[in-house]
């Protein structure tokens, strides 16, 4: 199995260390190791970006029930100026 069939599976942490390894090998222009790390660093970059879009989905979801549930629950306010004008009215 290639590596870069195994991405999907990693966990985050080894999918970091996989880039920094990729970059790292890159950078330093390693002999055979370099045509396989610029291979696989494509493929990390996107997989790393598929996850953040991922979390941002699941964040943004998160946001909506909440903001739902506080809506549900909390009770309608008066609107100031009527409570205002209904003060004034019971004083006279």
């Amino acid at each position: 199995m290639k590596i870069i069939e195994m991405l999907p599976g990693m966990d985050d942490k080894s999918l970091q260390n996989l880039f920094d390894n990729t970059t790292r090998i890159i950078a330093e222009n390693k002999g055979k190791m370099l045509a396989q790390a610029a291979e696989v660093l494509p493929a990390v970059v996107a997989e790393r970006a598929r996850r953040k879009e991922a979390a941002s989905t699941i964040l943004a979801e998160r946001a909506k029930v909440r903001a739902a549930e506080r809506a549900r629950t909390k009770p309608a306010a008066a609107p100031k100026k009527k409570a205002k004008a209904a003060e004034e009215q019971e004083a006279v």
